[in-house]
């Protein structure tokens, strides 16, 4: 099995320029953020999140692999089935 996290690069290295206001779409929360924010702490986090997925999943029996949306979904399947085949 395998986990597939799918992510748009703006949420790995988002770039914001002034404070925004976020809202999430799901519960309407709002977050204010500021540029020192996103460049420091977010990008901590979501690596952190990133590795925690990846740990639990293989932890599971599972492959875990990154999908980023600015890359061709063929390219990126058939990294993922070079790698695994590279295991066998």
């Amino acid at each position: 099995m395998v986990l597939f996290h799918i992510l748009d690069p703006k949420e790995i290295r988002p770039d914001f320029r002034e404070p925004a206001t976020l809202v999430d779409l799901e519960t309407q929360e709002r977050v204010e953020i500021t540029p020192e924010y996103v460049r420091d702490e977010y990008r901590q986090k979501m690596g952190a999140h990133m590795e925690a997925l990846r740990d639990k999943a293989r932890g599971a029996g599972m492959d875990y692999h990154l999908l980023v949306t600015d890359r061709p979904l063929d390219n990126s399947l058939r990294e993922y089935l070079s790698i695994r085949q590279g295991r066998n």
